[in-house]
């Protein structure tokens, strides 16, 4: 708003990563502005922004490929020709290596994939064993030429090209705001960087503590230095003062990025008061089931808490029909409206009067998937920290009431968010 009233010429753009925070941002933008400022600001995902100035630069290109049609490809290519791995390379730990290191950072030759360096990896593969590697991440890329098609990320880097030699071009947006800005990979940022002209016509809004898709990596490599020019909120006005303190227990004091930036987080207020979160430890998944579907009929009958301001979340797709199945007991079973299941990943802008946390197994989180690439892919701390932040992110989807549950063995996170210790729990 500051920047539309100060600029009768200023086109601004307000972008996050998702579409769940696009609406949210949209939804929260509008009651801000005049009638003739919300003509001069947009508001869409930053991917659906680089597709509608890719297709301005360059009309006839291959599809873009969304995220889940990339992994399924990559997947396949690399299951087809599994002779060509390694010993000892599982097919998931390449597929996440080419979606994670060479198709974000844009590495198009043997040498540029040959001499990457990974930030916090203690050992590193051998030049003959990423050398077979980058043979089969080559089959993936004559697959997608083939059928032509292209990742985002690739698109991304040929929009940073494109706009890096033409730094006269007239720009759609004279002004970005990016949220949740801890989550862009090389390649959008790279696009970004390109795309501003002049100092002012970035605005970032982020947490490092929620980081929770991409590794961190340099921004200064890309000209975008904000060392100096952030500041940290201290005031937190969507959860109650109880859910915070228990999920900041997940993080340290102070944070540092890959620029040495460091996020300070004591001093944090929350506005809002409420019950104490609950952590209970079931003996089976049968017994958290029902468990949960207990939680939630209490909340039905005492709260009288609506289905919608209800949510589930799990670490991943595989732990979804616990979920189901504890909804399925509940009073709120028949609902027009059922509570949200979904995986931490998604959970990303989301707010809810109450939710539940379940499935903090100790063989679920931190994910195994995500452990297997420790010191190769990324380091084992910056893995661990990302499994935390996703945990975090989860339990600060509440607003009022939270339940988090473990089958078996828990996680070790909740221990840390416990300090009392976890009661075990029959029923």
């Amino acid at each position: 708003r500051y920047i539309l009233r100060k600029d009768p010429a200023a086109m601004v753009l307000v972008t996050t990563f998702s579409e769940n925070l696009a609406a949210d941002l949209n939804y929260r933008v509008k009651p801000l502005m005049r009638p003739r400022e919300l003509e001069r600001c947009d508001t869409r995902t930053f991917c659906d922004f680089g597709k509608e100035t890719f297709d301005k630069v360059r009309p006839q290109h291959p599809r873009v490929l969304e995220a889940v049609e990339l992994h399924d490809i990559v997947e396949r290519v690399i299951g087809d020709n599994r002779e060509m791995l390694p010993n000892g390379i599982l097919p998931e730990f390449a597929a996440s290596e080419f979606e994670r290191v060479v198709d974000t950072r844009g590495l198009a030759t043997w040498a540029s994939y040959r001499d990457a360096v990974r930030r916090g990896v203690l050992r590193r593969l051998s030049e003959d064993r990423r050398l077979a590697l980058w043979k089969v991440f080559e089959l993936v890329r004559e697959d997608l030429r083939k059928n032509d098609l292209m990742t985002a990320n690739e698109m991304f880097w040929d929009l940073a090209s494109f706009y890096k030699t033409n730094p006269s071009l007239a720009r759609l947006y004279s002004h970005i705001v990016v949220d949740e800005s801890q989550d862009l990979c090389e390649a959008e940022l790279a696009f970004l960087a390109a795309y501003a002209q002049g100092p002012g016509s970035l605005f970032f809004a982020g947490d490092i503590g929620q980081r929770i898709i991409r590794y961190s990596f340099p921004w200064k490599q890309f000209g975008i230095d904000l060392r100096g020019k952030s500041k940290v909120l201290k005031v937190n006005y969507r959860t109650t003062r109880q859910i915070r303190s228990m999920a900041d227990r997940l993080m340290a004091d102070k944070i540092e990025d890959a620029d040495e930036i460091v996020q300070d987080r004591r001093g944090t207020v929350s506005l809002l008061s409420g019950p104490n979160p609950e952590f209970r430890q079931f003996d089976s998944v049968e017994a958290e089931i029902e468990g949960v579907a207990a939680w939630l009929d209490k909340l039905h009958d005492e709260q009288h808490v609506e289905s919608r301001a209800i949510a589930v979340f799990f670490r991943s797709e595989k732990e979804r029909q616990r979920a189901l199945s504890a909804v399925a007991k509940s009073k709120y079973a028949k609902a027009v409206a059922p509570p949200k299941l979904c995986a931490m990943l998604d959970a990303k802008g989301l707010e809810y009067q109450a939710v539940v946390v379940m499935a903090c197994d100790a063989d679920v989180i931190p994910s195994h998937e995500r452990l297997a690439e420790a010191d190769i892919i990324a380091g084992l701390q910056e893995i661990y920290d990302t499994e935390r932040n996703l945990l975090y992110v989860a339990c600060t989807r509440a607003r009022d009431y939270l339940l988090v549950t473990s089958a078996g063995i828990p996680s070790e996170l909740l221990l840390d968010m416990s300090p009392s210790g976890l009661a075990p729990c029959r029923g």
